[in-house]
């Protein structure tokens, strides 16, 4: 029996990097049995069974899904032209005219391509009905399909401002977010971080429409598309399908026989794991038992922490990922499989749901800037000029910063840092910030 992880566990480990923090100043607590974490996590609202994840029936109309796999299946009928999917999915930000003559002829050939993107960025949700109990087998195909649908909406949004349709471009930058919302439609990671990067792209081309356009329509046609852009699904939502496929591969573990737990396991944590086997050669129950508990606890305190601003946020979450590192260098067997399984520290990926957020807002307030500056010559010397309640940066829970620059502005968050100040940034650490800048570099 060949043992495969979830490709999410994969992306999670290249995403948040070491589990090396410091140690923790946050009391987190300790697991309780596997019962009593089963009954916790459930009163807490965390999935922790297939059932768990089903979703209310959509409306026919309301759901994206079915057009989502028309789209697949029409390209897998009719693959994309390389030089086509080139031509538009590589569209640079700043297109020559020979870059937008061939993004245009691309999209003429596969208009059936556009028109069905179209019509699933239509729909304000999507449901593919995944079969849950199928556990860390499910798949996801349909992701890759959405991240090469949002460049062919940014691409076609270049052209229309190229054209000088502003306004039909800040449309087709919306349908991005849209496309993103349809990404995290099911509670997994993997879907989130689709989600994050392509709202990265709607957020981006929005934002260099405003800076081009500095005129009070196009801030209040930016303005009006984010507040009707779908809000990014809550983080902790996302930790329900991970829970429950973390929970089917122990339940899987627990038929593994020596062959497997060898393939499972390596070097010292293999001879660990091979004393804790049974006569019939499976691992102890009671040890899996233990082990699961740590997994269960561990999803639920990411669950707490993840609704919690994000300073406290990150102080959990840097309590949990020092817990386990401090069980591992104890050779605590209640971790071994806690850490195979479990995506620490989700602490990158908090800040990158939190950094999008920030790109949001950030944007938002840069609107209501300009638009003033439209109207009173210059921009405002506060935000609080331009709107009642300017945002609040995710980061540190505070107004997001603003300062007069010249006869432009500068609006931005503080970030995971909590250091930045707003400063130009070089090439290397662009898009790595939420900051609006105008004039533009």
């Amino acid at each position: 029996m060949a043992h495969r992880l979830p490709l999410t566990y994969i992306a999670l480990a290249c995403l948040t990097g070491s589990a090396a923090l410091a140690q923790p100043a946050t009391d987190i607590g300790k697991p309780g049995t596997l019962a009593q974490e089963l009954a916790a996590a459930r009163k807490a609202g965390l999935a922790t069974r297939p059932a768990d994840l089903r979703r209310p029936p959509l409306p026919a109309g309301r759901d994206a899904a079915p057009v989502w796999r028309r789209l697949m299946a029409l390209l897998k009928q009719r693959p994309l032209l390389s030089a086509d999917r080139d031509a538009v999915e590589f569209l640079p930000a700043k297109p020559s005219a020979t870059d937008l003559r061939n993004a245009r002829e691309a999209m003429t050939r596969r208009k059936d391509v556009l028109a069905l993107i179209h019509e699933a960025a239509s729909r304000p949700d999507s449901d593919f009905r995944r079969d849950w109990s199928l556990g860390m087998r499910v798949f996801f195909p349909e992701l890759g399909t959405m991240r090469s649908a949002a460049r062919w909406l940014a691409a076609e949004s270049v052209v229309q401002q190229a054209d000088g349709k502003t306004s039909e471009a800040i449309e087709t930058a919306t349908l991005i977010l849209r496309v993103a919302s349809h990404a995290s439609s099911d509670p997994h990671m993997m879907g989130l971080l689709v989600d994050l990067a392509i709202r990265d792209l709607g957020l981006a081309r929005l934002s260099s429409l405003l800076a081009a356009h500095p005129d009070a329509s196009t801030a209040r046609e930016v303005a009006h598309a984010l507040s009707g852009a779908e809000p990014m699904r809550p983080l902790r939502r996302a930790l329900g399908g991970e829970t429950v496929m973390a929970l089917d591969i122990v339940a899987e573990v627990r038929t593994f026989g020596p062959k497997d737990i060898q393939s499972l396991f390596t070097g010292a944590d293999s001879a660990s794991a091979r004393r804790k086997l049974t006569p019939s050669g499976h691992l102890d129950p009671a040890f899996v038992d233990a082990d699961e508990a740590y997994i269960v606890w561990s999803f639920r305190t990411m669950y707490r922490a993840m609704a919690l601003p994000s300073p406290q946020a990150r102080a959990v979450l840097a309590a949990l990922a020092a817990d386990l590192d401090r069980r591992g260098e104890r050779h605590d067997m209640s971790v071994l499989l806690g850490a195979i399984l479990l995506p620490l520290p989700p602490i990158r990926v908090d800040d990158a749901y939190d950094r999008a957020e920030a790109e949001r807002r950030v944007l938002v307030a840069a609107a209501g800037a300009m638009a003033w500056r439209a109207a009173h010559g210059a921009p405002p010397a506060l935000l609080r000029q331009c709107m009642a309640a300017p945002p609040v940066d995710p980061f540190d829970v505070r107004p997001l910063r603003y300062r007069r620059e010249g006869r432009g502005f500068v609006v931005y968050s503080v970030g995971a840092t909590g250091k930045y100040d707003g400063a130009r940034l070089p090439p290397a650490r662009q898009g790595r910030e939420a900051v609006f800048r105008w004039p533009p570099m």
